[in-house]
């Protein structure tokens, strides 16, 4: 019974990385008019990734050398879904996560890079409730500790926490959904629309909308086994700094935000095992030293950065196919 809800708790996230096609063979047929097999996204209980970061410890005046070991900067993400609460009509998912970003921060102050360890920890509640069987409503809540030095004598200052609520209509190959999210930031507050749009358009194309975050296009090479995936994605972060690095600056926090355009190979390894990889390019919009709760506009210090490339890879655990079809 335990594993029977974990399925479908686990069945209405959206934001897994790899997809389950129906084989001839499969237990459930397609409902689509126009006799589209459907490609159905295979929900990941545990993901591990690691991926590369542009470098952004360039000097502003190029009068001083950058250190060759700290070109790169390297990010790890672990992420993990688990069933909270389970009706017909309503179905509520948490997950925890978990980021460390090793970057190297340079500034006209300083003869060396400063190499800075940012944590990002904290927990989301995914929730869908069904209105009927063509519409529903979705949203989510959480909360995330983002710093250089995570502890909770200073959490008002690191705390990131945001909300949102989205209508949505289910379609024969797909879903569409409008709404709102509404964060804070450390300490900024903001809102914004959000577009979800999960479609396919033929029995080997899809198309996967979150926006404005992201859009990717997914290809099918072998029915549940190998697939391409392509798209661009914002990849964005804030950090409080709690160390002395700029000119004794108190409530110092650093931001960076990228256009990240990618392309990306998905392979399963066992039954309940996928491996993918991802090769990119990242242009990166801003990448600066902000006091907390001032707008990104007012930087204090803005790194150079260029145009770059990147690299992922992830690990992926994934209910066994055979439990996938007996709970779809």
């Amino acid at each position: 019974m335990i594993i029977r809800y974990i399925v479908f708790f686990l069945l209405i996230v959206t934001s897994a990385n790899t997809s389950f096609c129906q084989d001839a063979d499969s237990l459930i047929q397609s409902s689509s008019k126009k006799d589209i097999k459907l490609c159905y996204v295979r929900p990941t209980f545990l993901q591990f990734s690691v991926r590369t970061l542009p470098a952004i410890n360039n000097y502003p005046n190029g009068d001083k050398q950058q250190n060759s070991d700290y070109r790169n900067n390297k990010s790890y993400n672990i992420k993990l879904n688990f069933p909270i609460l389970s009706s017909n009509k309503f179905d509520i998912i948490g997950q925890l996560r978990y980021k460390n970003e090793q970057l190297h921060l340079g500034t006209e102050i300083n003869s060396k890079e400063k190499e800075i360890h940012f944590d990002n920890m904290g927990f989301s509640f995914l929730m869908k409730y069904k209105l009927n069987t063509s519409y529903f409503i979705a949203g989510h809540v959480s909360g995330f500790l983002k710093a250089d030095k995570v502890n909770f004598e200073n959490y008002a200052s690191i705390l990131d926490y945001s909300g949102s609520v989205l209508v949505g209509k289910n379609f024969d190959n797909g879903e569409f959904g409008l709404g709102a999210l509404i964060g804070n930031s450390l300490g900024r507050f903001r809102i914004y629309p959000i577009v979800l749009l999960d479609y396919q358009f033929s029995d080997t194309w899809k198309i996967e909308m979150k926006l404005p975050k992201e859009i990717q296009i997914r290809k099918i090479i072998k029915p549940d086994n190998f697939y391409l995936v392509g798209g661009m994605e914002i990849n964005g972060s804030s950090y409080f700094i709690s160390e002395d690095i700029y000119h004794g600056v108190e409530n110092l926090e650093y931001r960076r935000a990228a256009i990240d355009f990618r392309l990306g190979l998905e392979k399963e390894i066992y039954d309940f095992l996928w491996f993918g990889v991802d090769f990119g390019v990242s242009q990166p919009i801003y990448s600066a030293l902000i006091q907390s709760g001032e707008p990104t506009r007012n930087k204090l210090f803005d790194f150079n950065h260029s145009f770059a490339p990147y690299g992922s890879i992830s690990i992926f655990i994934v209910p066994p196919r055979a439990l996938f079809n007996k709970m779809r």
